[in-house]
This record gives structure tokens, C-alpha cells and sequence, in this order.
């Protein structure tokens, strides 16, 4: 936890891919959280634990964008529609505003880690808002997502992550926005892990879902991350496709480069 957040309470650490593993920055960095009460969400759960990917900068960082009916990044907050279950027309991707910085960046990633582990925890596949209400991800996606077992061959580090969005509070949420930035009374923001319905009466799962294989390293007196991606594909069928063509990439700690 020291070596990846920088300490247990206070997060001062960032990682990120440096092209050709030189000083050359890419667009998006990750920042692990130890027991900070970052990640904590509506439901009152990821307090500890939290991992974010952070992509680049928006051009606009006056106005907070979010996706409309067409797929694009054209509707304010204000224009996100009422929180929907059943179709998810109220669970919108949205840019993300840092809560610490103000800076509005294009897209995000959020979810909780673990090490030492060869699978997949069951809380990181699941949403406990969704379980109080009966809901479970259907289409054995869960056993889908966690086949995705450690690829060193020993235990590692693991995450899977969620895109962030933007839906209209419910009966049970808080209705001043405090789980917003920036705070937009009678709407809340959060990493969708929960399930939709499939329009059947079934239940369904996550519109996205990414897992990540990192191990720690050291080389030349350097810490790095070696990383292996995974993306949950619903084209044609369900099942975890490799990111990069299957190649691992590497993640180096960040000293003044990111734009945090």
C-alpha cells in the first residue's frame, strides 16, 4: 500500500505509462488509494481500497459534458434524465470533475483493488446497491469477468473497473448532491457497477467492465507496474477480450508529470 498510494492515509502518489518508458507522457494515469474514504459512494461502500484511471484534460473545463441519446458528449448535467433502471436512460457517461484539483478530464475509471491474489474477489464483480434490491448481474457475466485469472502465474495485483456516471437521485439517496462535483442538487454520480435490465424482465449487467493484472517490479532501483488488460466485449457474444493485443504495458510512478 506504501509503495502504490504512497501511504495508507493520505494518497500522494500517481503511476503512469511513459512511452517507450521514457519521459514521454501518454494521456492518463492511475492513482490507488489506500484507507482515505476517497472512493466512498451513494451506497455508503469503496472507502478503502480505491483505484482510479484518470484519461486526459477536456478542451472545455467550464462546462461538465455528458453523453446524450446520440452516443456524443453534448448535454450538460442539468439535462441528464431521471435515474432509470430498466433502460439505463438515466445513468449517463460523464466527464469527470477532480474534487481536489477542479479539472474536468474526458473520461474515467473507478473500482477497487486487491494483492496477493490468483482470482477475482467477488465484491469487486457486484453492486451492493443493486443486491439490497434483489438485483444480480444475469448471463453468468460474473463467472465471465472472473475467469479472468492472474496471468504471472503467482499472486498479483487486481482491479476491475467501471465507467463513471451521472444519474438523477432516488427515493433512497441523498437529494442535495452531495455525492456530486459539482454538487447538482437531486442528481448523484458513481462507478456503474449495478446491472440493467434487459428490457425482458431479466436482469442484465454492466454496460462496461475492465479488469487489470498488475505486478510490482523494480528495475535500475525503479518501482514499475506491469500491467495486463481485459474488456468485457457484448458484440456478437459475451466474453473478456485482451486489451493492446494481449501485450502487457508498463506503469512508472509519477514525479511532478501528472497532471494531478
Amino acid at each position: 500500500m506504501n509503495t502504490l498510494a504512497g501511504g495508507p492515509f493520505n494518497t500522494m502518489l500517481a503511476w503512469m505509462f511513459f512511452k517507450e518508458y521514457q519521459r514521454s507522457r501518454d494521456s492518463n494515469y492511475w492513482v490507488f488509494h489506500g484507507c482515505d474514504v476517497a472512493g466512498i459512494m451513494p451506497d455508503c461502500k469503496g472507502d478503502i481500497f480505491y483505484v482510479e484511471r484518470i484519461f486526459e484534460r477536456s478542451q472545455d473545463q467550464s462546462t461538465l459534458w455528458c453523453q446524450g441519446t446520440n452516443g456524443g458528449y453534448n448535454i450538460t448535467l442539468s439535462e441528464v434524465p431521471e435515474h432509470a433502471h430498466e433502460n439505463g436512460a438515466g445513468r449517463r457517461h460523464c466527464q469527470f470533475k477532480h474534487p481536489r484539483t477542479g479539472a474536468v478530464y474526458k473520461n474515467y475509471e473507478a473500482g477497487v483493488w486487491g494483492w496477493n491474489l490468483n482470482s477475482i474477489r467477488d465484491d469487486m464483480v457486484g453492486s451492493a446497491a443493486a443486491s439490497e434490491d434483489g438485483r444480480e448481474w444475469g448471463y453468468k457475466v460474473k463467472s465471465i469477468v472472473q475467469s479472468v485469472t492472474t496471468p504471472f502465474g503467482s499472486p498479483a495485483i487486481v482491479m476491475v473497473t467501471y465507467p463513471w456516471v451521472w444519474t438523477g437521485a432516488g427515493g433512497k439517496d441523498d437529494p442535495t448532491g452531495l455525492f456530486t462535483n459539482p454538487r447538482t442538487p437531486g442528481a448523484k454520480c458513481y462507478w456503474d457497477n449495478e446491472p440493467l435490465t434487459d428490457g425482458r424482465g431479466q436482469n442484465g449487467y454492466p454496460p462496461q467492465s475492465q479488469v487489470y493484472w498488475m505486478q510490482l517490479g523494480m528495475d535500475g532501483g525503479k518501482n514499475f507496474l506491469t500491467v495486463y488488460g481485459y474488456y468485457l466485449d457484448t458484440n456478437g457474444g459475451l466474453s473478456m477480450k485482451r486489451m493492446n493485443n494481449g501485450q502487457s504495458w508498463r506503469l512508472y510512478p509519477c514525479h511532478g508529470e501528472c497532471l494531478w
